[in-house]
């Protein structure tokens, strides 16, 4: 069973040879892995650390576009082989870099079936990477990267950064979907259930967000925490061409719709507030990708309330569902003034993740 889609551009997919595979020799867990969404523990001796841990944090703790202030795609917990225990190692997402140096320093930490796969990478001349889960908790999703030298394994941070760094990102969805749903299984989510039945298209909701715009053409959950509000919107129209995907059209439909359904609060001088998306402030960043197996186009950026003075980021997914005849956009948007907003946004892109059509 797949549970696990590389989402990187299809140029950065040809360059990298990435094993990705489930191994089998793990013993029976029962511990429960912990976390929130957007930490990553990273595993690797103290020596590349010294070595190498500017370059392991320009990869993973880059800047994620579309937003105003500088903030890492992930908060990194740093373990060497004295600290690899507790939260380090039971963390949901755990990234082990192993390369020909390090390898006997850390094969202890190792578990035999896994090392056996590693130590056939180290006998070679290529930068490969495996996949495992629920290693030492669950649910847990474990990479590792895995280099002949660490002069290989630099060479490949460097010249592929988004490839290794999506190939995590994107995977953490196993590890931390269940626990922001509060681990309600799919068949007994009624608003996921009912919404395949109406539409044809549903994202999960949590047990917090509440239905705040309903129509035939627009579907929009919402939930405020004190000073901080984060919404999930969903609308569709008929597929007609590449061009819907294009980032022009996606930034005026986007405007068009949100413009139309999701407002501020009424003004004394009745002059009309509406969302649309600041593109002078913040370039909107764009990526093609694949979610849940359809050509998907993700895009980040700034929205703001014409009129007013709120504003916030945003992330969404246009997505092509054949199987509908649709062109459907999923998105979430945030706004929480004065506070660091990638973790929460990280919590809205992981339930828009879990985007399905009815079969």
């Amino acid at each position: 069973m797949n549970r696990f889609f590389l989402l990187v551009p299809a140029l950065i997919i040809l360059s990298l040879t990435p094993l990705s595979c489930l191994l089998e020799d793990k013993e029976s867990i029962s511990d429960t892995a912990m976390g929130e969404a957007g930490e990553l523990s990273i595993f690797t001796d103290a020596s590349t650390w010294r070595d190498m841990g500017a370059r392991i944090d320009s990869v993973f703790a880059a800047r994620i576009p579309g937003l105003v202030d500088e903030e890492p795609w992930f908060l990194i917990r740093k373990a060497d082989e004295t600290k690899f225990e507790g939260i380090f190692k039971k963390n949901y997402n755990v990234l082990v870099l192993v390369h020909g140096e390090n390898w006997p320093t850390l094969k202890p930490f190792i578990p035999g079936g896994t090392g056996g796969h590693i130590e056939e990478i180290l006998n070679g001349d290529k930068v490969k990477m495996l996949r495992d889960q629920d290693r030492w908790g669950r649910p847990q999703e474990v990479h590792y990267i895995v280099a002949p030298t660490m002069h290989r394994m630099r060479e490949a941070l460097v010249a592929e950064p988004l490839a290794y760094l999506y190939t995590v990102l994107d995977a953490e969805r196993y590890s931390t979907v269940s626990s922001l749903l509060h681990n309600v299984k799919v068949e007994y989510d009624t608003f996921f259930q009912n919404r395949l039945e109406e539409r044809g298209y549903a994202i999960r909701r949590t047990g917090d967000f509440r239905l705040s715009v309903q129509s035939d053409a627009f579907l929009g959950l919402s939930r405020y925490v004190a000073d901080k509000f984060q919404g999930l919107y969903l609308h569709a129209e008929p597929y007609t061409d590449q061009k819907q995907f294009s980032p022009g059209y996606v930034i005026a439909r986007r405007n068009l719709v949100m413009g139309e359904h999701v407002h501020g609060a009424d003004r004394a001088d009745s002059v009309p507030t509406y969302m649309t998306t600041d593109t002078l402030s913040v370039k909107p960043a764009r990526r093609v990708m694949k979610l849940n197996g359809r050509y998907t186009v993700e895009t980040r950026g700034w929205w703001e309330l014409a009129n007013e003075f709120k504003a916030g980021p945003f992330v969404s997914y246009t997505i092509h569902c054949p199987e509908l005849g649709m062109v459907v956009t999923v998105e979430g948007v945030l706004f929480a003034p004065g506070r660091e907003k990638a973790k929460l946004l990280r919590q809205l892109e992981l339930i828009l993740s879990t985007f399905a059509t009815r079969t």
